[in-house]
């Protein structure tokens, strides 16, 4: 039995193999896990979002990363777009090939791309087309025309090559930490052993034609290379002078530097054309492989550059960056005339897996590589979820008392229609008309409630001001200045203005399923009347994030929390238009889900009074393949995220909600108060003055 070769991933450092990913065996609950196209999505922004970033960091540029949706599959010269195949192993090198793309559009100069296409040719080039017209070798070669077949065809894939190993020997140095998710890249795409043992061969593109030339061209930086293997491909090598290959500044260098080369081979190559009367070189050694295979000889479109590859490092391969470990002045460094003294004939099965292998290089050259489309509604909503802001957190480090416990946690930092219609996150956001017209309901009379609110704790935008008259110092009074001729000569008065600090407000909800029915209700009516009146009063900032849990394959279930108002990016009419999507639903990972937002709630800009106010109907209950939350632990857990605020200067509220009929056992109020202390309440939310009273009482103002 052979075993599972290992594999080891360049992401791995900073990226869990599981990240977003499925695992390969039974649930939390004893289930097969169900691979789920929310999840799909979900997995794909995070690799768009890290891609994302890579390519802007890299660049220093904000270029956009979309995934092929058809009607692109390269570069356009401002997008760079990936393909939406992005398993563990695709991973790496899709980071490579979007760090390539994205670096050919900080550096590459498009409109010489495609002066090509235009037949505009750089000067020794053109200086050429005037000496071959006279039939300098060959009647074949005796017609502007003809050459611009030649030139066509080839300056293309030349100027890409030498462009190619331009922009990667400038980000392989520049950013010398990508050079792994090049390496992953080449090694999909580009290195493979066949080529290698073509090169050692001694038999396999060995004839003076185009194809053989640019064979030997795109694997020139393999270590394997043999620069006399053509009569021209030593000057070739000191023409292109990839040790030094930092001197060429821009693509305008390249392109005189590609079009020095495709004269050099069609001199090489119309020599031995005419030496051979016309019939080919003559050799009778040349691989069947030299023969063109079908579309190697097309013009592709002159946007080709953009997925021109690299000469590959890896196993075998040379040195991206344009340097080598050997001697590259000399024929000892490579495996030069007779270095090669035995000739490795390949089998009929070999030399078709190497053009297969040529063909997928030749792809890369032309611009062409297939990359798995992705469906533009799935892409929307992948857009989607990429806007609102997913993060990842890693909590619950010390639950278990080991400090070793990670747990996953989603923040989603902005809701959006775009992310309730993607369907991603379908456990609380709902597009169902009979749940979102009934959810309306509580919306709008939380509006009503809120309004009158509002006017209850309006005195917390007012400044007041003391005054305190006829003193003998302070400040004048002009309403005191005719007493001074009755001989009173206290005029003065002392004014003292008490501006309320400003407040900035985070009301944190339980939307799991215990929370359905009369107590969502409560809930919601409560939150929208208090986000209501915070909006008529200019100095109470309201931030309101709901939290529950996601059903992640593999693990069951991961903690998420959804942040769906702020009012100080947010209007109001958000939550009139947005709110009636939220429903509630799963477990309870009540500190968990503090812990992911914990510094947001800890940090704010303009040195306000911090508030938390909760709104709960019990403990926390939660459970995944990972870990068992619930009971002691999680109220410890979840009292202990409570204490870092109170620590911080944050004031604590906590609302327990319950329906009215419901008998609360001793043991559940005292694990609340355990849990948030003296700041537990048990009132009716949807009472106006109840909730006025202990909203005051907490902002410290008199009603």
């Amino acid at each position: 039995m052979t075993s599972k070769k290992s594999t080891t991933y360049y992401s791995s450092f900073w990226m869990d193999r599981d990240y977003d990913s499925y695992y390969d065996g039974r649930d939390y609950y004893g289930n097969d896990p169900v691979r789920t196209k929310s999840n799909d999505l979900i997995k794909l922004a995070s690799y768009k979002k890290a891609i994302s970033n890579f390519v802007n960091i890299v660049t220093g540029k904000s270029i956009p990363v979309q995934f092929s949706t058809g009607d692109q599959s390269y570069t356009d010269g401002t997008t760079v777009v990936i393909s939406s195949k992005m398993d563990d192993d695709e991973f790496d090198p899709a980071v490579g090939l979007a760090l390539h793309e994205g670096s050919h559009i900080k550096l590459t100069d498009f409109d010489i791309v495609r002066k090509v296409a235009n037949d505009v040719y750089p000067d020794c080039v053109r200086d050429r087309f005037i000496e071959y017209s006279a039939d300098k070798y060959t009647p074949r070669a005796a017609t502007i025309i003809a050459l611009r077949c030649v030139v066509s065809e080839y300056l293309r894939d030349i100027l890409n090559i030498v462009e190619d190993r331009r922009i990667d020997n400038y980000v392989y140095n520049a950013a010398p930490g990508y050079r792994g998710y090049y390496h992953s890249m080449y090694d999909k795409y580009f290195n493979d052993k066949i080529i290698d043992k073509a090169l050692l061969s001694g038999t396999e593109y060995i004839n003076e034609t185009w194809e053989s030339y640019m064979f030997r061209l795109i694997n020139i930086t393999n270590k394997n290379r043999n620069l006399d293997a053509l009569k021209s491909l030593r000057t070739i090598w000191n023409i292109l002078d990839l040790p030094n290959i930092g001197r060429l500044k821009t693509t305008a260098d390249a392109y005189e530097v590609a079009g020095q080369i495709l004269l050099t081979i069609f001199d090489a190559v119309s020599q031995s054309e005419a030496q051979a009367g016309g019939g080919g070189s003559g050799d009778g050694n040349q691989s069947q492989n030299n023969q063109p295979t079908n579309g190697e000889s097309e013009v592709g479109d002159d946007n080709n550059l953009d997925t021109g590859m690299d000469s590959m490092k890896g196993e075998g391969s040379g040195d991206p960056s344009g340097e080598s470990s050997d001697n590259d002045d000399d024929s000892e460094g490579d495996n030069a005339g007779g270095g090669n003294t035995k000739k490795t004939q390949l089998s009929d099965k070999e030399r078709n897996k190497l053009q297969k292998v040529i063909k997928k290089q030749k792809d890369f050259i032309d611009g062409t590589i297939t990359k798995k489309k992705l469906g533009k509604t799935d892409a929307k909503a992948v857009d989607a979820i990429v806007d609102s802001g997913v993060d990842i957190r890693l909590v619950g480090s010390n639950i278990d008392g080991s400090g070793n416990t990670k747990i996953k946690c989603y923040v989603v930092r902005k809701m959006t229609k775009e992310l309730i219609d993607s369907g991603a996150f379908n456990n609380m956001l709902t597009n169902y008309t009979w749940k979102t017209e009934c959810y309306q309901k509580y919306i709008e009379e939380g509006v009503l409630l809120g309004t009158l609110l509002g006017k209850k704790l309006k005195m917390r935008d007012e400044t007041r001001s003391l005054s305190t008259p006829r003193l003998k110092s302070g400040k004048i009074s002009p309403r005191m200045l005719h007493e001074i001729g009755f001989g009173n000569f206290n005029i003065f008065e002392k004014i003292q203005h008490n501006v309320v600090k400003p407040v900035t407000l985070n009301i944190s909800v339980d939307a799991s399923g215990s929370m359905s029915g009369s107590k969502w209700e409560k809930t919601q009516i409560a939150v929208v009347a208090i986000a209501k009146a915070a909006s008529m009063i200019s100095n109470i900032n309201v931030v309101i994030n709901y939290r529950t849990s996601f059903d992640s394959v593999g693990n069951s279930e991961l903690p998420i929390v959804l942040i769906a108002y702020d009012s100080r990016v947010d209007k109001f009419s958000k939550i009139q238009s947005l709110f009636k999507h939220i429903m509630p639903g799963n477990t309870t990972p009540e500190g968990l889900c503090f812990e992911a937002i914990l510094s947001d709630i800890l940090t704010t800009k303009d040195n306000s009074e911090k508030y938390f106010l909760n709104f709960s109907d019990g403990e926390p209950a939660f459970g995944n393949k990972d870990v068992y939350y619930k009971g002691k632990i999680a109220v410890r857990h979840t009292g202990e995220q409570v204490k870092k605020m109170q620590n911080a200067g944050v004031n604590i509220l906590s609302y327990f909600i319950s329906d009215e009929n419901d008998y609360i056992p001793e043991r559940l109020k005292n694990d609340f108060k355990d849990m948030y202390g003296e700041s537990s309440q048990f009132v009716n939310v949807t009472e106006m003055n109840q909730l006025a009273v202990s909203l005051n009482k907490k902002f410290q103002v008199g009603i």
